[in-house]
């Protein structure tokens, strides 16, 4: 990336150089549950851009329920270990967007998987 007129100031001649910046991301291939877990939160709470994360419906039912029961003072983690467990030809990863090649789809993709 390139800013303009924003780097060191040029010796025989007036105004500013340019700052060159390298950004470097790099993108989880594997979340844990944990992991997961606060990356639906914070899209849930993401309300600036448009578009859809895949499982953020269901993530947002269990949230939901399960910020009742911290209220109710909750329940053994017995329960709720059997509650995040998935059926058996279900996976716990989203099916992606067919034709969403953005890079926001392909970031999706790579962190809830595919």
């Amino acid at each position: 990336m390139r800013l303009s007129g924003k780097g060191v100031k040029r010796l025989n001649s007036a105004g500013y150089g340019d700052q060159y910046i390298h950004i470097k991301v790099t993108v989880p291939s594997h979340l844990n549950a944990e992991q997961r877990s606060l990356m639906l939160a914070w899209a849930a709470t993401e309300k600036t851009k448009s578009g859809t994360v895949n499982g953020l419906e269901e993530y947002s039912a269990k949230f939901a329920g399960h910020s009742k029961q911290q209220q109710q003072g909750g329940e053994s983690k017995n329960k709720k270990s059997e509650d995040n467990q998935s059926p058996k030809g279900e996976s716990d990863t989203p099916e992606s967007v067919d034709g969403d090649t953005s890079f926001l789809g392909k970031l999706k993709r790579t962190i809830f998987g595919s």
